[in-house]
């Protein structure tokens, strides 16, 4: 979980920082809804735990948004899609 105050570069170029302060609190405030929704949406708690932290991965990855809970939702429905297809792969491979 190295991505809280790594330097980043945005699309020109230019080094930015998502400071470790502005992650931690959006990790405070908004971790335990996301992993709430994973953990109704994924049979498997350990995914759920996984995919949420994967949110904040990402999130940590880019600029700090101006409004994060349209951009953290957005993140999560993406991850969510991504796992649902992947596991439907896997079930269709397994039932070959």
């Amino acid at each position: 979980m190295g991505v809280r105050g790594d330097k980043r570069r945005d699309g020109h170029g230019a080094q930015r920082w998502l400071p470790a302060r502005l992650w931690a609190r959006l990790h405070a405030d908004f971790y335990p809804r996301i992993e709430g929704c994973f953990a109704a949406r994924v049979p498997q708690g350990a995914d759920a735990e996984d995919l949420a932290m994967r949110v904040f991965e990402e999130l940590g990855q880019g600029k700090a948004p101006e409004d994060p809970e349209p951009y953290i939702r957005a993140i999560a429905r993406s991850l969510l899609s991504r796992h649902r297809r992947n596991k439907a792969k896997e079930s269709a491979g397994q039932s070959r």
